[in-house]
């Protein structure tokens, strides 16, 4: 029984961490950073712990921005293939990494 209580609140835990939310029920404040910086964008909100995050194609690509509940942009990623990494950088990874390989681009 108790096993159950704490996947039981584990559960509920995640999806509140996790949940989508409706551009109309975003803080006015976050709603505009992105409108200012990405207008007539379509975008797919998730509330996450320390903010929100909007997913939305840029340029065709997959893209993200994250905002803190002030509005303010803290982070963003844009998928990219690898061989649009610079040279440099796929220098610098193959020379320091020799037996590694690259699993995410972003």
């Amino acid at each position: 029984m108790k096993h159950v209580i704490l996947f039981a609140a584990i559960a509920i835990s995640a999806i509140g961490c996790a949940q989508s939310k409706d551009n109309k029920d975003l803080p006015k404040v976050v709603k505009e950073a992105f409108q200012n910086e990405y207008p007539n964008m379509k975008v797919t909100w998730d509330i996450e712990e320390d903010g929100f995050e909007a997913e939305f194609k840029l340029n065709g690509k997959e893209a993200s921005a994250n905002y803190d509940k002030k509005g303010h942009k803290v982070a963003t990623e844009i998928e990219i293939k690898e061989n649009e990494l610079p040279a440099k950088a796929l220098t610098y990874i193959a020379m320091t990494y020799p037996n590694k390989k690259i699993q995410r681009n972003s």
